[in-house]
Formats: structure tokens, sequence, C-alpha cells
């Protein structure tokens, strides 16, 4: 012991100079209990870049690494234990680092305890550049880590029973194989920007698995279970989301507040509310797998692109609002109410290429108007009052579509000056594609057969009906409304050609 005090007096004087030049001289390795009986007296007599090695056994006692021992490494062996309970007292946060650039690792931190103000976090960071490595952390009343200086790296950190497992207010920090469970608020939290989070295990928060406040934050390959509210929430621009699993989250899985989010291959199960909702613009939602929840997604705002997803066993499966959406290529199976829901002003958005079967009304609901919708595959959809493809709207584009064993009519319309054109109708329980209402409608193109009731019927006024076909249904044409044109359309019942069925 008597010769690191003696160190200490004679480095002392040089301190300053070690200080303003970031450089250690002759960095040593202290052992406690060998050279100091406790951790803290170790701390004390320790000089920048030193390290101090903690042998097996409970440490009674909290420690603060003030500012001048800048690069200290603070590493135990398997069995060092810190209790920050000494003699059965609270005490106060584990450890407090003020320094810059200190590593704290393999060691267990328990029972910290909000006294006085002190908020009784396992750690306690205001120093830049910590490190935290092979860390547990268990039963603090305040956060297993709080971070408040830039730069930090958590990496496997275990925080069971504490309010946030991880929290921080700082710019770049970076949390790998982060652990947390039963945290009484949320697992991780903080707001910043250029934050990582990388194959993190959050499991039964109170509140939110992952919430975070900030730009530019990276998501990648965490797992968070049982959380009461939302999985993962971000708020601020810039996100990138692959490759997380959120499992039996209590409101949505992902929701992002923010512009710009890259949300790319996760996965979303048992979620109360939707699986990824994005509130915001210009957002890329892609290859994303939700199931067993009740939405699937939910876009509001202009530009986003929803492409390559699927949902499976959900309530409603997607709901886009706002303009110059992009919803793509996504497959939806066993929805009990809506497929794909288009509402609000959702000019300019496309709907295209999607394939969606067994919903338990609208395969497809549009009531926007210019909408395309294209290229979609739609079966087993709709009910008795439920098109598989429904337009409530004005001046839209139904295009190439597919729509065959619907429980009601395979395309319905009520709207004016709507393009219908292309589409194949087979084998609906009820109309092929049914002109309920609105003017100046335009059915082109269109081969409409083995549908239980009429292959087209119009109750539309000045509807245009040309280059159609149907066959084979109870009635080809029905037509209630009035016809602008009917032109080189195709007709055959019961193998015979025959002029449109005109009622009224």
């Amino acid at each position: 012991m008597k010769s690191f005090v003696n160190r200490f007096r004679i480095a002392a004087p040089c301190l300053f100079a070690a200080l303003v030049t970031g450089s250690v001289a002759s960095a040593a390795t202290i052992n406690v209990p060998a050279n100091f009986p406790t951790i803290q007296a170790a701390i004390d007599a320790a000089l920048p870049g030193d390290t101090i090695v903690v042998a097996k056994g409970v440490y009674e006692e909290v420690l603060n690494v003030p500012n001048t021992l800048i690069g200290l490494t603070l590493r135990g062996k398997k069995g060092a234990i810190l209790d920050a309970r000494p003699n059965g007292v609270d005490s106060g946060a584990g450890i407090v680092v003020v320094a810059n650039t200190v590593t704290v690792r393999d060691l267990v931190i328990r029972h910290a305890a909000d006294i006085l103000g002190n908020d009784g976090d396992g750690i306690r960071v205001t120093g830049t550049g910590f490190i935290g490595r092979n860390l547990t952390i268990q039963h603090c009343e305040g956060n297993g880590v709080t971070i408040a200086g830039t730069g930090a790296l958590l990496d496997n950190v275990t925080v069971n029973g504490a309010n946030d497992g991880v929290a921080f207010s700082v710019s770049t920090v970076t949390l790998r194989r982060v652990k947390t469970n039963g945290t009484t608020s949320n697992g991780i939290s903080g707001t910043g920007s250029t934050i990582v989070v990388d194959r993190c295990n959050i499991r039964e928060a109170s509140d939110e698995g992952i919430a975070i406040t900030g730009s530019t934050v990276t998501l990648t390959k965490n797992t968070v279970t049982n959380g009461a509210s939302a999985g993962i929430s971000i708020t601020g621009n810039g996100a990138t989301i692959t490759g997380n699993t959120i499992t039996r989250a209590g409101s949505d899985g992902l929701l992002i507040i923010g512009d710009t989010a890259a949300v790319t291959k996760n996965k979303f199960r048992a979620v109360e509310s939707t699986g990824i909702t994005i509130t915001g613009n210009t957002a890329n939602v892609t290859s994303n797998t939700v199931d067993d929840s009740n939405a699937g997604f939910t876009i509001t705002g202009n530009g986003n692109s929803l492409v390559g997803n699927t949902g499976r066993r959900l309530v409603t499966g997607i709901v886009a609002s706002g303009t110059t959406n992009n919803v793509g290529d996504n497959v939806l199976r066993d929805v009990s109410d809506r497929g794909i829901e288009i509402n609000g002003t959702s000019t300019g958005t496309s709907v295209i290429a999607n394939d969606v079967r067994n919903s338990g009304t609208e395969g497809i609901e549009c009531s926007s108007d210019t909408v395309t919708i294209a290229g979609n595959t739609v079966r087993d959809c709709g009910n008795y009052d439920d098109a598989a493809i429904s337009v409530g709207a004005n001046s839209n584009d139904v295009t190439g579509n597919n729509v065959r064993n619907a429980r009601s009519d395979g395309i319905r319309v009520g709207g004016n000056s709507n393009s219908v054109a292309a589409n194949v109708c087979q084998n609906n329980l009820e109309d092929g594609i049914d002109i309920e209402s609105g003017t100046n409608n335009t059915l082109s193109n269109n081969n409409c057969s083995s549908n239980s009731a009429e292959g087209i019927e119009n109750n539309g006024g000045n509807t245009t009906i040309q280059n159609c076909t149907a066959q084979k249904n109870r009635i080809d044409i029905a037509n209630d409304g009035t016809l602008a044109a009917f032109n080189f359309n195709v007709f055959t019942t019961g193998g015979q050609a025959t002029a449109p069925e005109v009622d009224g």
C-alpha cells in the first residue's frame, strides 16, 4: 500500500500536465483488497490511466470517480460485487463517473437507492467517452445506467429491476447487447443524435421498450418483448430501423414521428395497436412482417413508400393517408376488416401489385381522389355489403386488377370520372363490376365472367362501357342508369351474344 501512496504524492505536482496533454506517463495496476481495502480508497490513490482490479467479494460502498482521473479503468474479477448499501444503509448511486474516458467492466452493481436528491442510479456518467462492458446491474431505485456525457459505449450490460434500464441525454451514444428486464419505466430511453442501439434485448418494460427523441437514430437487431406500451418509439428525422423483433407490445410495435425513416426487415407479433405507425414524410417501409395484431401498417404524411411488407391475421391491414404515398407489393392474409384503406386527401397515391386475400370487408377501399389502384390481386374478400375493391371518390384509376371469389361485388364504384380498365373479375358472389353511383365513369377492356349476379351493373349517369367482355354471369349487363357510350363489347349468356339488359 505504501508504494501507491508514495507514488501518488510524488506524481501529484505533474497531474495538471497529464490532464492538459491527455497522456499518462506510467499507468499502474492497483489491486483491491490486496493494495487497498476498499474500491474508493483505490480510486482516491489512483492517477489518470491507472487500472483498478477488484477481486471476488462483496464491497459495500458507493464510488465516485472525480474529473481528474482521465482514462481510469475499473475492472472486477469474477464474483466482484459492488453493493451500494454499506452496512445496510441506503447510500445513493452505485458509481458516479465525472472523469472522461473511464472504463468500468466485469462488475455486478446492486441496491443503488434514491436518497437526498440522489436518484439511485446503478451508474451515473457525466464524463465523455465512458465505456461500460460486461456489467450486471440489479435492484436499483433509479436507472440502471444514466449517461450525460457524449460518446459513451455500453456493451453487454444487463439491468434487472430499475426505473429505466438505460437513460441518456447526449449526442453520440452506442448501446450494444444491453439487456433489461422488469423496468418500472422504459427499457432504453433518451434524447440526442447519432444514437446506435444494436442487438439489445428488452423484456417486461412497464412503459416503452425503446423510446428515443433525436435525429439519426439507428436500431439494429434488437428484441423487445412484453412491453406495456410501444415496443419502439422514435421522435425525430432520419431513423434507421432494421431487423428488430417486437413481440406483445401494449400499443404500437414501432412508432416513428418524423421524416425520412428507413424501416426494413423487422418482425412484429401480437401488437395491441399497430405494428408500424409512421407519422411523417418520405419514409421507406420495406420487407417487414406483422402477425396476429390489431393493425398492420399506418402511414400518414406525404411521399412515403410501403413496399414488400407482409401482414397476417390482423384486424386491419394497411391504412394510408396523405399525398403521393406508394403502397405496393404488400401481402395481406386473413384480415378481419379492411385489407388496404386509402383515406383522407391521398391524392397521387399508388396502390400497385398488392396481394390481398381473405379480408372480412373490402380488400382495397379508397375514399380519396386521383389514386391509382393497379395490378393488385384481391381474392376471397368483402362481405354482403362490401365489395372486394371499393372506390368512393373521384378521378381514380382502377386498372389491371384480378378480383376473384368476392363475397359481394368484385369492384364497386361510387364517385365521378373514374376509369375502370383491364380488370379481371371472376366468380364473385354478386356483380363483377358495379357502378353504384356517380357520373362520367368509364369502363374499358374489362373481363367479367362467372359472377353470381351481373357481370357489369351500371347505376351511374353518363357511363361509358367499351371493349368489355362478360360471360357466364347470371346477367351479363344490367343498366339502370344512363350510358354515354356502349361500344365494341362482347356479352355472351348461354353461349349466345345478347344485347345489354336495360331496366327503366
